[in-house]
This record gives C-alpha cells, sequence and structure tokens, in this order.
C-alpha cells in the first residue's frame, strides 16, 4: 500500500467519521470532586455556568445533511408548582435565544414541570436544521423559571462520599440524515 493510498483512506474514514449518521460529533461531559448547582430565579434566559464559571457549551463541525440533534442531560431541582426552561444560544458573550435558519420556533422551551419540590433527571433535545456543512458552531446552554420561583442544574458530588454524587451534566451533538422529517 502506497502512502497515497494511505492518505486517501485516512480522508475517507474521516470524512464517513464526520458524516455518518448517528456520529457523535459533539460531547462535553461536566463532573467534578465537589457538587455544583447552578440556579436561577429569572424568568430570562441566562447561561449555564461550568465548573470554571464559564458559559457551558458544545463545538461542533456540521456534517454534510446540515441537521444536528443536541441533546442535553442533566439533574434538575425546580421549585414547587414551577416550569424549567432550557434553551440554546450561538452567542457566547450575552444571551439571545438561536434560532435556526428557516425554523419558525426557536430553540429555547419548557422541558421540565414540577408540582412540589422534586428532584429529577431529564433528557432535552433542539434539532438544527440547516447548518452549513464543513462549518464549525458553538452553542452555549441556558436556563430559566417561566415564572417565580427557582430551577436549578446540579452535577458531581465529594469521591468520598459515592452515595451523595449526581450524574454528570452531558451536552452531545449527533448527525442526522439529511432525509429526516421535521415538521413544525
Amino acid at each position: 500500500m502506497s502512502i497515497s493510498e494511505v492518505e486517501s483512506r485516512s480522508r475517507l474514514l474521516g470524512f464517513l467519521e464526520q458524516n455518518a449518521v448517528g456520529s457523535i460529533i459533539g460531547y462535553r461531559r461536566e463532573l467534578t470532586s465537589g457538587t455544583v448547582q447552578r440556579t436561577t430565579s429569572s424568568p430570562t434566559m441566562d447561561f449555564v455556568l461550568d465548573n470554571y464559571n464559564n458559559p457551558m457549551s458544545i463545538t461542533f463541525t456540521a456534517p454534510a445533511s446540515g441537521i444536528v440533534e443536541v441533546m442535553l442531560s442533566a439533574f434538575i431541582n425546580p421549585s414547587s408548582d414551577n416550569y424549567g426552561m432550557f434553551g440554546l444560544s450561538d452567542n457566547g458573550s450575552t444571551w439571545s435565544t438561536y434560532t435556526a435558519i428557516g425554523d419558525g420556533t426557536d430553540t429555547r422551551a419548557i422541558f421540565y414541570y414540577c408540582d412540589t419540590d422534586d428532584l429529577s433527571n431529564m433528557t432535552a433535545t433542539w434539532v438544527l436544521p440547516n447548518l452549513t456543512a464543513g462549518k464549525s458552531y458553538t452553542f452555549y446552554l441556558g436556563f430559566s423559571v417561566y415564572a417565580a420561583g427557582t430551577f436549578g442544574v446540579i452535577w458531581g458530588g465529594p469521591t468520598s462520599s459515592p452515595n451523595a454524587k449526581y450524574p454528570p451534566l452531558i451536552l452531545k451533538a449527533t448527525v442526522l440524515p439529511a432525509t429526516a422529517v421535521l415538521s413544525s
């Protein structure tokens, strides 16, 4: 096998890895030895801050299909009789809810309702269509309460007490096919 054949196969494998439907093209896992809780009492969307007080984000390169699903898995703690909201922004300095090109809705939505003080692990997903293939994107996670009260996101825990740990916060970007049916 020649050098050019090896380079050609490497490029092909890289292309397939980046563009194959179901490929994970971005991943972020927040976990720390200390418990981290981010709480908001505002109905105005703001950034969820990571372990270092930076806006929580996920970066990926858009696949050939131009469609990516972003998934959030988080342990949450809303106050009684309240709605918790999450959203995505493509602006890392001031919050502005991302609206996909050609999409009549935005990425801010109610994802959880609590009738009492419940703790829960929840999953939220967003489908981002019409992305430019080959372009790098960074999306930032935000949260708010729907009305009065508080909404918290928790991860991590002490390594000395494995029973007191909370699950990690996970953001994951996955390639969807160009033929995905996206009704609005």
